[in-house]
């Protein structure tokens, strides 16, 4: 009776295990960066926006595709006002992430927008252009990039499980502001379960205080 009772109770976990998962998040913050940062040798800062030419847009997509994400999704981005900075070797984005000024959540929780406030996500490197320091110098060109067009905060998540990611933004001279965990269930709602930070800055008013610590 006892082993049929861990059987099914395995089982059970097992099967509320694929439905719900627990997220881990951790936000951190920098201001903007003054001094100018070198490039990496052999690669070039590029910048591509909505207004920028039809070609540059459409080797974003095709970039975008090659990390694995829907080739319409760069379109959406542009039209939303957001910016890809990434690194350049040969003609090719080997490196690259998304800055935006408003409308960014990490999972159920939306960040509060503020002058001056950017938020930067999604950031790939191709496989072969890691362990080259390539994302620590990109955070650093946007923080002194967009610190000259009178930038001043720069807010970046990072999964908590991605220890190589949060390396690479303390190298870049972010701190942790603040943790979210939250829910997934069946990979399409989530559920807050507790945001921890020092004070509330980052979240906007509707955020049920009562997960704010």
């Amino acid at each position: 009776m006892y082993t049929l009772f861990s059987f099914l109770k395995r089982l059970l976990r097992g099967f509320l295990w694929r439905l719900v998962w627990l997220n881990r998040v951790l936000i951190y913050r920098a201001p903007a960066c003054e001094a100018s940062p070198s490039a990496p040798e052999g690669f070039a800062l590029v910048r591509i926006k909505g207004s920028s030419p039809p070609a540059d847009q459409a080797t974003v997509s095709q970039v975008m595709q090659e990390a694995g994400e829907p080739e319409e999704l760069a379109v959406l981005r542009f039209e939303h006002g957001d910016e890809l900075f990434g690194w350049s070797c040969g003609g090719r984005i080997v490196c690259f992430g998304w800055v935006t000024q408003r409308d960014r959540t990490v999972g159920p929780i939306r960040l509060a927008e503020a002058p001056g406030r950017m938020f930067l996500y999604n950031f790939h490197t191709l496989p072969d252009y890691r362990g080259c320091g390539l994302y620590s110098a990109l955070l650093l060109a946007i923080r002194h990039g967009l610190g000259g067009e009178q930038q001043t905060e720069f807010i970046i998540d990072v999964n908590v499980i991605n220890t190589v990611s949060a390396s690479g933004v303390k190298k870049a001279g972010f701190i942790q502001v603040a943790r979210i965990t939250f829910l997934t269930i069946f990979r399409r709602w989530s559920v807050p379960v507790n945001v921890v930070c020092s004070c509330n800055p980052y979240f906007h008013s509707e955020c049920d205080r009562s997960t704010v610590e």
